[in-house]
């Protein structure tokens, strides 16, 4: 189990491991994250600008500097050994441009080259360009993937849809579903795969035939459905060689292989899926060794260093999250993609949270657990896997603030607006958690909510959560709806005037020193 500590504004200041091991955070006088510290070693120091942006971190003996354009996008990252120094050394550069409508237009890679990238008039991208790939695609009219014959270039027209969303063809793989609008069946040039669910629509074993030769796997899972192991089944169906996982909320935490080696991740930031750095340990009680993920536009990996500053794995994307190419200098395994993703290698799908997510086709195996306040299309990623996330398995929305209601009277300081008026918020990592009581949405993230409106902004991006879905910090299994409901009966809001109505409060809170998030 692990063991949090806050201070009162609400910024979590340590986490205690199982084994021991302890996290702990420093805050800026803003409440913004300074330094994360692993016992007495420092993993990381970050510097902010006076909109508190992170615009300088540490790792190791590497330091990234983040700079932005007037619209508050990030324009380059550049990673240096011996920035402190005098004529530091530059180690990996990224460069992104962006068109009007903030697409990624162009990234350009020290290790890399140039990348190009293409849309519609909708925002979807068509096309990506760079030396070592070349790839286009068209979508129906609900943003699946068509399967386009090699030489075909007509475009999408009356009758190129995807029935029900649900992909069966695709670049020379073949799905089949069940009544339920669950893959059952994959099959491709490199073998064949059958899925078996629960009845609660989680995977639960994965038989991979490839030739005369079939292996299988296994998932086991927590109340609140996140996957706390995985492992290999024998011709009886007894389960080895076993993977576990420990959660912090949504959020991996800890995985262990084996019973012995373990891996702790270590995040950019509390709320944030991308990664910042992790640590090995070989077998309990030997030494930990740190190692940092240097990361793309969207949070996905694309180097991990040693703290010496040396590169022991590197990969490129494509634009759907299989990999162009891989390269490791010692094993690693490195196995994060997206955010809040983790690569199945003896399937090539990635988990994710509430779902298996396939690279090969952009889409989720299995329908959206929220169903249609998702979107309309219960299989779709995001828009624009360059600039979307979806760390939950759990399609996001935009929503007019005004539309939102609050969860408590009371909240405590905060300057969110200004980051938010300038452009600075990014709404992928931190969008609002709601749930829809009666017809009325009420934000679970009420900071966040107050800041929108301070800022004017006419929209933000939401996540509805299934008020009936188990909440992640409950050891009780209290579900979301259970947890509002404690928050609206909090002692904080009786004594700033009462219990909170059941649809909220559509008038902005207080803030005080003792206020709620």
């Amino acid at each position: 189990m692990l063991q949090h500590r806050y201070d009162v504004q609400g910024n979590r200041t340590e986490t205690q491991m199982p084994d021991g091991r302890t996290l702990r955070y420093l805050y800026y006088g803003s409440g913004h994250l300074q330094q994360i510290n692993l016992g007495r070693d420092v993993i990381s120091e970050f510097t902010r600008d006076h909109l508190h942006r992170e615009v300088q971190r540490s790792q190791g003996r590497l330091d990234t500097r983040r700079m932005y354009d007037r619209t508050g996008r990030l324009t380059r990252k550049l990673t240096c050994k011996g920035m402190r120094g005098v004529v530091p050394e530059t180690f990996i550069d990224r460069e992104y441009a962006y068109s009007g409508q903030d697409e990624l237009l162009k990234k350009r890679h020290s290790r890399q080259g140039v990348t190009d990238y293409f849309y519609d008039t909708t925002g979807r991208i068509t096309a990506c360009r760079n030396e070592a790939y070349l790839d286009s695609w068209q979508y129906d009219a609900a943003a699946n993937l068509l399967d386009r014959r090699q030489g075909e270039t007509a475009q999408a027209g009356a009758g190129s849809v995807v029935p029900f969303n649900r992909i069966t063809s695709y670049r020379g793989l073949h799905y089949r579903y069940d009544e339920y609008g669950r893959v059952v069946e994959k099959r491709g040039r490199n073998g064949t795969q059958h899925y078996r669910w629960d009845a609660e629509h989680r995977l639960t074993e994965v038989a991979v035939i490839r030739g005369s030769t079939v292996r299988r796997y296994g998932y086991v899972y927590d109340a609140p459905g996140r996957r706390v192991e995985k492992h290999e089944l024998d011709a009886e169906g007894k389960p080895y060689n076993r993977t576990t996982f420990l959660w912090d909320g949504m959020r991996l935490a800890q995985e262990c292989r084996l019973g012995r080696s373990s891996s702790l991740y270590i995040y950019s930031d509390q709320g944030s899926h991308e990664p910042l750095a992790r640590v090995d340990r070989a077998a309990p009680g030997e030494a930990d060794e740190v190692l940092y993920y240097h990361t793309d536009v969207n949070g996905a990996p694309e180097e991990m260093t040693d703290g010496g500053g040396n590169i022991v794995w590197e990969a490129g994307y494509q634009v759907w999250g299989n990999l162009t190419h891989e390269k490791e200098t010692r094993p690693v395994q490195q196995n994060l993609r997206f955010q809040g993703q983790y690569l199945d290698r003896e399937t090539g799908l990635h988990y994710n949270l509430y779902r298996f997510y396939d690279p090969d086709i952009g889409k989720f195996i299995s329908g959206d657990p929220i169903s249609l306040r998702g979107g309309i299309n219960l299989y779709a990623y995001a828009q624009n896997p360059l600039s979307w996330i979806d760390p939950l398995g759990l399609t996001g929305e935009w929503v007019n603030p005004k539309d939102i209601n609050f969860s408590q009277r009371t909240i405590s300081p905060h300057d969110y607006a200004e980051i938010m008026r300038n452009g600075g918020w990014d709404w992928d990592r931190s969008p609002l958690r709601v749930i829809d009581i009666d017809g009325q949405l009420v934000s679970y993230d009420n900071r966040r909510l107050d800041a929108a409106l301070e800022a004017g902004l006419d929209k933000v991006k939401v996540i509805r959560i299934d008020p009936n879905a188990p909440h992640p910090d409950s050891s009780t299994g209290k579900t979301w709806l259970q947890k509002f409901r404690e928050r609206f009966r909090d002692r904080r809001n009786i004594k700033a005037g009462g219990i909170v109505p059941d649809k909220g409060l559509n008038s902005r809170p207080e803030r005080t020193s003792r206020g709620c998030k």
